[in-house]
């Protein structure tokens, strides 16, 4: 089980760095060990290359990182191979208790093999899996959040759909929507 990142021990993101907060609500949704957290990365051409990464941390408002625990693994090359030319990466959360449910659209930061918070993440990964070996831990910024809950989602097609919400409440479903009724 995870511990608490003592703030000490963060390497937070450079103010340079634009970054899209973290809602404290988020933050906590982060560090919960039920939440499960799936990172997106892509390959040298483009595919999309998706792994549960249970190591996720928020370390603060403007700061996410990941222990990569298999040393080569595809995520790890995926990100070395992009960290200078295409940093972006895509973090999704669900938490199957509470049912939130979120995406990140995150940047990588940088990616390193010692240091404190590598030394907890490390001892934590050991503690769990004992002949792990893991390749280091990537720091990134959050650039864009995404609530990814139903009702959300369901509010912003509303918003978008003339007359979604009659549809559904005179004929109890989901319209066909053509291109004449989306708004513009």
């Amino acid at each position: 089980m995870p511990q608490e990142i003592p703030a000490e021990l963060a390497q937070p993101v450079r103010d340079d760095i634009e970054t899209s907060p973290l809602s404290d609500e988020l933050i906590s949704i982060f560090n919960d060990p039920k939440t499960i957290k799936l990172l997106s990365t892509t390959d040298e051409d483009g595919t999309p290359h998706s792994v549960v990464k249970n190591s996720f941390r928020a370390l603060d408002s403007r700061t996410l990182a990941y222990m990569e625990i298999i040393f080569r693994s595809r995520s790890y090359q995926n990100a070395l191979r992009n960290k200078d030319k295409n940093k972006r990466i895509s973090i999704a959360v669900f938490n199957p208790e509470t049912m939130v449910s979120y995406q990140i659209k995150g940047e990588l930061v940088v990616f390193f093999d010692h240091g404190p918070l590598w030394d907890q993440m490390r001892n934590e990964l050991w503690s769990m899996i004992p002949d792990a070996t893991p390749a280091g831990v990537w720091v990134i910024a959050p650039k864009e959040v995404i609530n990814e809950d139903y009702s959300v989602q369901q509010d912003e097609v509303d918003k978008r759909i003339i007359h979604s919400k009659l549809w559904r409440q005179f004929f109890g479903k989901k319209p066909k929507h053509p291109d004449f009724m989306i708004k513009k």
